[in-house]
């Protein structure tokens, strides 16, 4: 299958990717909030969506953001493990990026730091996370920027893998003009 950026129907949306945009159809207001503030939201986000995930998914899991479960000092930034109680159930393994006007520095633009995580999360996690019913990894990227996506097809291209879209949040009554939830996703078992 050739490399490509492929728009997803919101309707046809499962699992993890399905609760991430639910959330930020929910939240679109704090959103609109939280965007406009210099030096953060990605943060706010990060915790947010870890929160949400506790109550929204149907199996019950333990989040926790930023644990080692890549090989070296990687840690992935939010970690949705089964409860103890739940037997062969994934665990999710989400590195979260966000678009924002104040991108500075090397390695800045949404597009760059998505293909970063697109790469750690091919490289997959250590054996450990791979024992039972594996691990589930997504590289998540969300912008308001409706012309980059011809940007993020340049990283299916680069990375020779699927990227899908699809548009979350069209309001302009919350001073958002648009949503797009991208993503990457691999699946790891031994």
């Amino acid at each position: 299958m050739p490399a490509n950026l492929v728009q997803v129907d919101p309707n046809q949306l499962t699992g993890v990717i399905k609760d991430i945009a639910t959330f930020l159809y929910d939240r679109r207001d704090r959103i609109a909030e939280a965007r406009a503030q210099k030096g953060g939201w990605e943060g706010w986000l990060q915790v947010e969506l870890a929160s949400s995930l506790l109550r929204t998914n149907g199996m019950r899991y333990d989040i926790l953001r930023e644990q080692l479960i890549y090989a070296g000092t990687e840690r992935v930034d939010i970690w949705a493990q089964p409860a103890a109680d739940q037997v062969g159930i994934p665990c999710h393994g989400i590195e979260l990026k966000v678009e924002s006007e104040f991108q500075t520095g090397a390695n800045k633009s949404l597009q760059d730091r998505l293909k970063t995580d697109i790469v750690k999360c091919d490289n997959g996690p250590k054996a450990a996370f791979k024992a039972g019913a594996g691990t589930h990894l997504y590289a998540v990227g969300i912008t308001s920027l409706e012309a980059d996506l011809a940007s993020y097809k340049q990283i299916a291209i680069a990375t020779g893998q699927l990227i899908c879209y699809c548009p979350v949040v069209v309001d302009k009554d919350h001073g958002i003009r648009n949503i797009f939830l991208i993503w990457w996703g691999k699946g790891f078992r031994q």
